[in-house]
C-alpha cells in the first residue's frame, strides 16, 4: 500500500468531517430551505424529520428539477400550479401560498447516503466515487447527523498530508 492510500486508510471521517450540520426540516417550504442553504454557504444539508433522524437531503439538483420547466410557467421559473394566489377577503392584500407539493419532502433524496464517523477516509471516498454523490451524512447511533463529509473534505485531508511529505 502507497503513503497517500496507507493516510487515508488511518485518518477517520470524524477527523475531517464538517461537525457544525446545518439540517432542513422536511415540513420546510423549498423558499425556506434556499434562503438557510444560501445563508450558510453551502449548497446540501440533511433533512430531518420531527425526532431529528436524517431522512434524506437536499441539493442545488434538487432546487434544479424543482424549477425546470414543465407545463404552465409564470415566467420567472414558479410554476404555476406550484402556488396559489390567497386574500382572506376583498379589501385584503394578495400572497402566495405554496402548495405541499413545494415541501421539502417532495424534492429531497429520499434514500440519505450515511457514513459512520468510525471509518476511514478512504471508505468514504470509495462511497462517495461509487455512488457518483458528493457529500455523506454522518450520523450517529441514533440516526442524528453528527456532521457531514463532502468530496473538499476528502481532497482538503489530501492535499493536507501533501504538503506535510514536502
Amino acid at each position: 500500500m502507497n503513503v497517500a492510500a496507507k493516510y487515508l486508510q488511518e485518518i477517520r471521517v470524524a477527523d475531517v468531517m464538517t461537525r457544525d450540520v446545518l439540517t432542513v426540516s422536511e415540513h420546510a417550504t423549498m423558499p425556506e430551505a434556499s434562503q438557510l442553504l444560501t445563508t450558510a454557504g453551502v449548497t446540501g444539508a440533511p433533512v430531518v424529520n420531527e425526532f431529528g433522524h436524517c431522512v434524506g437531503v437536499i441539493s442545488n439538483y434538487d432546487f434544479m428539477r424543482r424549477d425546470r420547466p414543465r407545463g404552465g410557467s409564470c415566467g420567472n421559473g414558479v410554476m404555476a400550479e406550484e402556488s396559489l394566489l390567497t386574500s382572506e377577503d376583498l379589501n385584503q392584500r394578495y400572497w402566495t401560498e405554496f402548495g405541499a407539493e413545494d415541501l421539502v419532502e417532495s424534492y429531497m433524496s429520499r434514500a440519505p447516503q450515511t457514513i459512520s464517523a468510525k471509518l476511514s477516509l478512504l471508505d468514504a471516498a470509495e462511497y462517495m466515487l461509487g455512488s457518483h454523490i458528493h457529500r455523506l451524512v454522518v450520523v450517529d447511533v441514533s440516526s442524528r447527523p453528527a456532521g457531514v463529509i463532502s468530496t473538499f473534505d476528502v481532497l482538503k485531508a489530501v492535499v493536507a498530508h501533501s504538503s506535510c511529505d514536502l
